[in-house]
């Protein structure tokens, strides 16, 4: 590999390493992304999961998307729950219950009133409750449909996913997402909606 070459490769990972995608990495380094997935591969670099991959996207822009002083607000004196907070932000409640601790914030525990009371009013007897849709940070829809085949932990699944399986009467396959078009990723509109299997999504132009 010419010295120029892998000099860039090396670049790229440590822009990978520092928090960006492998997508980014690579734009910024100048060069392919297939061929820093594959250095990564013959060095044995562990590519980040999905879930870290959103907690470094949080992280990145956590001071963006509000100031300590709002995440105080919203866990101590709106009560909502760290489950609440994390769905608001797509991120896990492990990773919510972190921030505050690092912040000096005791989360609360079964048996306090803050958490029984929370019990009483779940769904739509909620006062915050949105109609079971909330946007991620990354500008997705998330919608409320328990049992649904790639629904969370908390039935949440993006709603462009539902869109497009209503419309084709059948389920979106293992391994498949859904690309828009237009780039908009909270326009659901059937006509905007394209599937395509992950790995040909990741090869496409990045927005610029």
């Amino acid at each position: 590999m010419p010295i120029k070459k892998d000099r860039q490769m090396k670049i790229a990972i440590k822009f990978y390493q520092s928090g960006l995608s492998r997508r980014e990495a690579a734009c910024k380094a100048g060069i392919s992304l297939n061929g820093l997935r594959y250095r990564m591969k013959i060095e044995h670099i562990k590519a980040r999961s999905q879930r870290e991959g959103r907690e470094k996207f949080f992280i990145k822009r956590r001071n963006r998307l509000f100031s300590t002083e709002k995440l105080k607000i919203l866990y101590l004196h709106k009560k909502k729950s760290l489950r609440e907070i994390a769905r608001m932000f797509g991120v896990t409640h492990a990773f919510i219950k972190k921030c505050l601790v690092e912040k000096g914030v005791n989360t609360r525990t079964q048996g306090d009133p803050a958490v029984e009371e929370s019990k009483k009013h779940k769904g739509s007897q909620n006062g915050n409750w949105k109609g079971g849709k909330f946007k991620t940070p990354a500008g997705y829809i998330r919608a409320l449909y328990k049992g649904h085949h790639r629904a969370d932990n908390q039935g949440y699944v993006t709603r462009s996913i539902l869109v497009w399986e209503k419309a084709n009467k059948k389920k979106l396959p293992d391994g498949w997402i859904i690309h828009h078009k237009n780039k908009i990723k909270d326009d659901d509109r059937i006509e905007n909606l394209i599937a395509m299997p992950d790995k040909k999504h990741r090869e496409l132009p990045r927005r610029s």
